[in-house]
């Protein structure tokens, strides 16, 4: 048994399905993901000791 991890974007859900029937992949599980990005986590990572100003 063998793991593989595929990410693509909608778009290419045909595609991808054809490439796992082409490669005799006949089980398979998908989720739906959504990304957010969030900005202030960048400033507050940014000082890695708080107690400096």
């Amino acid at each position: 048994m063998k793991l593989v991890i595929v990410t693509a974007v909608e778009q290419y859900q045909k595609a991808v399905l054809k490439l796992f029937k082409k490669a005799n992949i006949k089980n398979f599980s998908s989720s739906d993901i959504d990304g957010h990005k969030n900005g202030s986590s960048l400033l507050m990572t940014s000082n890695w000791f708080p107690a400096e100003k």
